[in-house]
C-alpha cells in the first residue's frame, strides 16, 4: 500500500470514528488561557468514571467503554483528551506529569466530580498518580490501573512492574524519542503492533490515526519526561484506603502480582490479552470491569 493511500485511510477511519459514538456528546473544559481539553461522555447517572488514555492516544481508544455505558443511569462514563494529544489544544509547555495532574484535577473541578472511579491506561496512570500525589483522593472513590506502572524506570527491569531500566540498555526511551520526531507515522505502526494482538491492516490504520493527532514534539517531550516519573509511594498508601484494582496484559501478571503482595495486598489483579486487550477484547474486559465497579 502507498504511503499516500495509507494517509488518505487513516484520516478516513479517524473521522468515521467520530460517528461511532452517535449519542456521546463532545465537550471542551477551559483550562487556561493554552489549553482547552476535549471530552466524549456516555450515560447519565451520578457515578463518575474517567478513563484518561495513554502515549499519544486519545479518548476515541475507550470508544467500547464508552459505547457501553451509553444510556446509563447509574455510570457516567468520561474519557478525555490529555493536553497535545487527540482534540485537545496542542500549547507549546506544560508536558510534565505533575502539570499533567494539575490539569486533570482543574478537569475534574470543573465538571464538579465527586467520588470520581479513575482508570488510567499506560502512561495514562502517570496523569491519574500524579493528581492524586498533589490533590489527595478527598473526590477519588477506587483507582484502575490498567497496563500501565507507577513508575516508568527500575534499576534492573527483569521481572520488574516498570517500562525501561535505568541505564536504557535496550535504548527503548532514546529510540522512541527520536523515532517520533524523524519518522513518527512508521513509529506508530510498529508500537501498534506491538499492543495488538491480532495487528490487521484495520486496527493498525485506526490506531496510527489517533496518535497522529499528537505533534512530534509533544511525543518526544512526554516519553522523556515519563521517563522521571516515579508515584509507587503514592500507589502504596492508596492500600486499604480506597479499591485498587490492577488489569495488565499477561506477561506483565506474574511482576505485578509480586509487586502487588509486596506493597498494596488489598489490591485486586485481572490479566490477559496485549496492551490494547481492552479495545481488542473489550466484551471480556468490559464485564470484568462492570464487576469491578459493582462491588464498589
Amino acid at each position: 500500500m502507498s504511503r499516500s493511500l495509507r494517509h488518505s485511510l487513516f484520516w478516513l477511519l479517524l473521522s468515521c470514528s467520530a460517528t461511532h459514538l452517535q449519542a456521546a456528546s463532545a465537550n471542551y473544559i477551559q483550562i487556561d488561557e493554552t489549553l482547552r481539553l476535549y471530552f466524549e461522555e456516555q450515560g447519565s447517572g451520578q457515578q463518575a468514571i474517567v478513563f484518561i488514555p495513554g502515549w499519544t492516544m486519545s479518548s476515541r481508544i475507550f470508544k467500547h467503554q464508552l459505547a457501553y455505558f451509553n444510556g446509563s443511569e447509574q455510570y457516567k462514563a468520561i474519557a478525555l483528551d490529555p493536553r497535545g494529544q487527540g482534540r485537545s489544544t496542542k500549547p507549546q509547555t506544560g508536558y510534565t506529569y505533575a502539570q499533567r495532574g494539575r490539569d486533570l484535577a482543574t478537569f475534574i473541578n470543573d465538571k464538579n466530580l465527586q467520588d470520581v472511579v479513575l482508570v488510567g491506561w499506560s502512561f495514562g496512570t502517570l496523569d491519574m498518580l500524579s493528581y492524586i500525589d498533589q490533590f489527595g483522593i478527598t473526590k477519588v472513590k477506587a483507582v484502575v490501573v490498567l497496563d500501565g506502572s507507577p513508575r516508568t524506570m527500575s534499576d534492573n527491569i527483569a521481572n520488574s512492574w516498570a517500562w525501561i531500566d535505568r541505564s536504557d540498555t535496550g535504548l527503548t526511551r532514546q529510540s522512541t524519542t527520536l523515532a517520533v520526531l524523524t519518522n513518527p507515522e512508521h513509529f506508530y505502526r510498529q508500537f501498534a503492533t506491538w499492543m495488538l494482538e491480532e495487528p490487521t491492516s484495520e486496527r493498525l490504520t485506526e490506531i496510527v490515526a489517533i496518535a497522529m493527532q499528537t505533534p512530534p514534539f509533544v511525543a518526544a517531550l512526554t516519553n522523556e519526561t515519563a521517563s522521571y516519573a516515579n508515584y509507587e509511594e503514592t500507589l502504596k498508601i492508596l492500600d486499604g484506603k480506597i479499591p485498587l484494582y490492577y488489569f495488565v496484559r499477561s506477561e506483565w501478571a506474574s511482576a505485578v502480582e509480586e509487586w502487588r503482595q509486596r506493597n498494596t495486598p488489598r489490591a485486586t489483579l485481572t490479566h490477559m490479552g496485549r496492551h490494547l486487550m481492552f479495545w481488542e477484547r473489550h466484551k471480556e474486559f468490559n464485564r470484568y470491569f462492570a464487576s469491578f465497579l459493582a462491588q464498589l
